[in-house]
């Protein structure tokens, strides 16, 4: 059987090749290109007794599809906003993960709508859209109301500048390592510890972190973990600063010398050592 997705339009590979590694040599270029189609090719799924393969576009999940649409959304976004010469005073500024972007407009309701439709006709050329009404892809947030990025929600506030809170999206039933899975006692108290530490992070305020950190321990109680384990992590994480920056060891690894061995450890002459 063949099932038929939605065709992105994207350009192809060699194009971003071309022009963004134009030191890679035409035979590398070749084999590269060869071995993408031959993922592509051979990206095929199983449902009940039919297999089926892709007739058009790439099949989310895909050990290429992050990849390929990140390479696709940033050349075409390239295209058309940055090197067309038409990026509007108002766009004060513009993030990127893959296919979710969000930005600061200062300017009026009705400039951030011409300018949407002008993006979404210089998208159709290249066969892609941003969907207006029916995931409210293009939406524009008012100043002091929260904006939605990943799993950020942010806003500006006049006296204390910017906030940002946790997004937890409808789809995300919050189900952890249930604690009667067979796994080390170390193992449940670092997911606590990782899930906490990441709302730290994320959560500006101190009073919202507390509320949030409570919302997450009842999806851990519901996973089987004892109250009494959450409570004394959360009292930890609570208790830390707020880090934003990646911890960088400050010891210098001693000169090692390596010891290379033909072979391994249960051999005779290793054992004889």
């Amino acid at each position: 059987a063949v099932v038929s997705t939605q065709s992105t339009g994207a350009p192809t590979p060699g194009i971003a090749i071309a022009e963004l590694r134009p030191d890679w040599t035409s035979g590398f270029v070749e084999w590269l290109l060869d071995l993408v189609n031959l993922s592509l090719n051979s990206a095929f799924g199983k449902h009940g007794r039919f297999w089926y393969r892709n007739l058009k576009g790439i099949a989310t999940g895909g050990s290429l599809s992050v990849s390929l649409a990140n390479i696709a959304v940033f050349y075409v976004l390239r295209c058309v906003i940055f090197d067309s010469g038409t990026v509007p005073e108002e766009l004060v500024s513009l993030k990127r993960f893959v296919d979710d972007v969000t930005g600061i407009w200062a300017g009026t309701y009705r400039g951030f709508v011409k300018w949407s439709e002008f993006v979404n006709r210089q998208l159709a050329l290249f066969g892609l859209s941003i969907k207006e009404k029916e995931d409210l892809s293009w939406k524009l947030n008012p100043p002091g109301t929260f904006t939605t990025f990943l799993d950020i929600k942010y806003s500006f506030d006049q006296d204390v500048g910017l906030v940002t809170d946790i997004n937890i999206k409808p789809t995300d039933a919050q189900v952890y390592l249930n604690f009667s899975s067979s796994h080390p006692c170390h193992v449940f108290s670092s997911v606590v510890y990782s899930q906490c530490l990441r709302y730290k992070r994320i959560v500006s305020n101190g009073v919202t972190l507390i509320r949030r950190l409570q919302e997450l321990k009842s999806c851990f109680v519901n996973s089987g973990y004892p109250p009494d384990l959450i409570d004394n992590i959360v009292k930890d994480v609570i208790g830390r600063k707020r880090n934003l920056a990646s911890n960088v060891s400050k010891t210098t690894r001693p000169n090692e010398v390596l010891w290379v061995q033909t072979f391994g450890p249960a051999t005779s002459d290793y054992i004889s050592l």
